[in-house]
């Protein structure tokens, strides 16, 4: 004898709940090869000027650097100095 089971419901497409909604994004107007490689040489000109710019401030900021531990060390050079002359520090050779 047959036995009769409960068949599950599939979900039916046609719901609109199940269906996935698609979302349309504008076109995206496509350039041509020469406007490519025309922006991406404007692109290489730019970085290239952007690389000089930072090289020429990492010189001026190194050259800065030098000058003020140059003053620094004069500055500390005479302070031992006066310590020493007002007896502070033991002249050491």
């Amino acid at each position: 004898m047959a036995v009769v089971s409960p068949t599950r419901r599939t979900p039916s497409a046609t719901n609109s709940r199940h269906l996935q909604t698609r979302v349309r994004r504008p076109p995206h107007p496509r350039s041509s090869r020469q406007e490519g490689l025309a922006d991406a040489r404007a692109r290489e000109v730019q970085a290239r000027r952007d690389l000089a710019q930072a090289l020429a401030r990492i010189e001026r900021t190194y050259a800065l650097a030098v000058r003020d531990l140059e003053e620094l060390d004069a500055y500390l050079n005479d302070v031992r100095q006066r310590l020493q002359k007002a007896g502070y520090l033991i002249h050491a050779d």
